[in-house]
C-alpha cells in the first residue's frame, strides 16, 4: 500500500528555563515553514470563564505596534497566515509562512505574545460574535454537556457558556491581566516544521532569541484527571426547554484508553466496527436495515485528563427508545463475541488509510505533531501507529470490546420530544 502521508524526519528538542518545550522537525525542500504554538488553556475555574471565552479571539487582532489591519498587511507582505484555535484544553496559534521569511514570522509571533494590545473596538466585535454563539447552543450541545456532567461530574468539560451579561462586563484590562497569567511559556509546546538545512541548532537559537522575553507560568490551566465514576442511574433523560422537534438524539459514553496505551489500537478498531464508519454494525442495524437513524458515529475522545468513547445517533422524533435498545443489543453482541474476520479486515484497512489521510498536508501534519508532543508522544507517533494497527489481531479487538464495550459500562443520554420510558437494559 502506497504511503502518501507526510513522514517526519528526526526531531530535535529543547526545553527553556521558562518551561517552553521547543521541537524542530526538519522538512527538507519545503517552500513553506509551519509554526505551531500550543498553550494550556483548559477552563478550570482559576480564571473567570467570560474572559477566557473572549481572549483567544482577541489575541492576534492587535499589538502595541500594529492594529488588526496592520497585522493582516504585514502577514501578507511576508507570505504568512496567522490563526487561533481553542480546544477543550489548549489554545493553538498557527503560522504558515514562506520559508525565506521565517525569521519575520517568528518576530510577528513574538510581537503577539509579548506586546498585545487588546483594543476596545476589537473587544466589542469579538463580544458580539461570542453572544451569537452562546445563543446558538442547540439541543445536541446541551445533551452532550449534560451527559459528560452525569458521567464525570462537574469540571471544565461540562462548564456552560458564559451569559450575555457576563460577557458585556469584560474589559480590556481583564484581557491584559489574563494574558499575563495564562499566555505563558511554562507547559507550552512550540513546534516548527521547516527546511532547516544542515544545522537545526540555528533554528533553535533563533527561536530562543526571539522569545527570550516571554516569561510566566505555570498557569494551572490543565484538565484535572477525569472522575471515571459510573452513576447509579446509567441513563440521563434530558428535559429541554427548547427541544429540537425534528429529531431524537441518543448519546452514550463508555470507558476508553489513551493513545499511548498498548491496547489503544485494538479499542480503536473495535469502535470502528461498532459505529465508526460506513460499514459499522450500528450503521447497518439502525440505518440500512431499520431506517431508525440517519446519523451514526462513534469516536474516542483522548485528552491529557483521560479518554472515553462517545456513541451518537440521531433519528426521527419518537425513536430514541428504540435506538437506545439497538445500541445496547449491539454493544452486548460485540462485547460477547467480538468482530468477524471480515469486519476486522475492513476496520483495519479503513483505520490505516485514515492515519495517512490525516497527515496529507504539511499544515495538517504540523498541527498533529504539536498535539502529539503535548500528550507526551513523539511527533511521528501517527506514522508508527499505522504499523501497530496492522499488527493488531482479531483476538486483540475481541478482548478490547469485552473490556470496554459491555452495555453495563455505558452511560446513555436521551433527548426526544415525545414522552418515553426508561429503556430496558441487558445486564
Amino acid at each position: 500500500m502506497k504511503d502518501t502521508g507526510h513522514r517526519p524526519a528526526a526531531a530535535t528538542h529543547d526545553r527553556s528555563a521558562q518551561g517552553l518545550h521547543t521541537v524542530v522537525v526538519p522538512d527538507p525542500g519545503a517552500p513553506v515553514a509551519e509554526i505551531r504554538l500550543l498553550i494550556p488553556y483548559a477552563r478550570t475555574g482559576r480564571f473567570a470563564l467570560p474572559v477566557q471565552e473572549l481572549l483567544p479571539a482577541c489575541l492576534a487582532t492587535g499589538t502595541v505596534r500594529r492594529n488588526r489591519q496592520g497585522i493582516v498587511e504585514h502577514a501578507a507582505d511576508i507570505g504568512a497566515e496567522l490563526s487561533t484555535v481553542v480546544t477543550a484544553e489548549s489554545l493553538l496559534l498557527s503560522v504558515s509562512v514562506l520559508a525565506k521569511r521565517f525569521p519575520e514570522a517568528v518576530e510577528l509571533l513574538a510581537e503577539v505574545l509579548l506586546n498585545p494590545a487588546y483594543r476596545a473596538d476589537e473587544l466589542d466585535l469579538v463580544r458580539s460574535r461570542a453572544r451569537a454563539r452562546t445563543t446558538a447552543n442547540g439541543p445536541r450541545t446541551r445533551l452532550h454537556r449534560g451527559l459528560l456532567h452525569h458521567r464525570f461530574g462537574p469540571g471544565p468539560l461540562t462548564a456552560a457558556p458564559p451569559s450575555t451579561g457576563s460577557l458585556q462586563a469584560i474589559t480590556t484590562d481583564d484581557l491584559h491581566a489574563l494574558h499575563r497569567d495564562a499566555i505563558v511559556p511554562y507547559g507550552s509546546v512550540l513546534l516548527v516544521m521547516a527546511d532547516t538545512g544542515p544545522d537545526t541548532d540555528r533554528l533553535h537559537t533563533l527561536l530562543a532569541d526571539r522569545l527570550a522575553g516571554w516569561t510566566g507560568g505555570p498557569s494551572g490551566l490543565v484538565l484535572p484527571p477525569l472522575n471515571h465514576r459510573t452513576p447509579p442511574d446509567h441513563s440521563l433523560i434530558l428535559t429541554d426547554a427548547n427541544p429540537d422537534p425534528t429529531q431524537a438524539l441518543v448519546m452514550a459514553l463508555s470507558p476508553a484508553v489513551p493513545s499511548h496505551s498498548p491496547s489503544h489500537p485494538a479499542l480503536h478498531l473495535a469502535q470502528l466496527v461498532l459505529g465508526g464508519y460506513g460499514s459499522s454494525r450500528l450503521m447497518d442495524r439502525l440505518r440500512t436495515r431499520r431506517g431508525l437513524a440517519y446519523g451514526v458515529s462513534t469516536t474516542i475522545r483522548d485528552t491529557r485528563a483521560g479518554a472515553w468513547l462517545e456513541t451518537e445517533c440521531a433519528g426521527a422524533p419518537g425513536t430514541a427508545d428504540r435506538i437506545t435498545r439497538d445500541i445496547v443489543d449491539t454493544l452486548h453482541e460485540l462485547s460477547e463475541t467480538g468482530p468477524t474476520a471480515v469486519e476486522t479486515d475492513r476496520a483495519r484497512q479503513y483505520a490505516i488509510g485514515f492515519t495517512r489521510f490525516g497527515l496529507a498536508t504539511r499544515a495538517e501534519a504540523a498541527s498533529a505533531y504539536a498535539g502529539f508532543v503535548a500528550q507526551g508522544l513523539a511527533p511521528g507517533w501517527l506514522t508508527t501507529y499505522a504499523a501497530r494497527l496492522a499488527n493488531t489481531h482479531r483476538s486483540d479487538i475481541t478482548e478490547a470490546a469485552a473490556r470496554h464495550l459491555t452495555p453495563t459500562k455505558a452511560t446513555f443520554g436521551i433527548l426526544d420530544t415525545p414522552p418515553h420510558h426508561h429503556p430496558s437494559r441487558r445486564p
